[in-house]
């Protein structure tokens, strides 16, 4: 299986911290439509976590700017914890 890390950075947040949550609901609806057509080891698998912790900009190794800290350590142990289809939030 695939596993992926991808870590959404919005400056909205502080006037609206629900965006991830109601983003990451969203999500979940397309890859459940998606999953429809699909047999059971062609269907995507998706859980996330979310957390309100600092990150912060850095270059990667390519040179690439990305994204790193504790909101980013925090939100993968969380997710780590849940099953398929989860969302967990700290």
């Amino acid at each position: 299986g695939f596993e992926g890390n991808t870590t959404l950075l919005f400056r909205s947040c502080i006037q609206s911290p629900e965006l991830p949550l109601n983003l990451s609901i969203e999500l979940h609806k397309k890859i459940e439509m998606y999953n429809r057509a699909k047999i059971p080891t062609e269907a995507l698998r998706l859980r996330i976590g979310i957390h309100s912790g600092p990150v912060f900009v850095v270059n990667d190794v390519l040179g690439n700017k990305n994204i790193w800290g504790p909101g980013i350590i925090i939100a993968r142990r969380i997710m780590d914890i849940g099953n398929d289809g989860h969302i967990l939030l700290s």
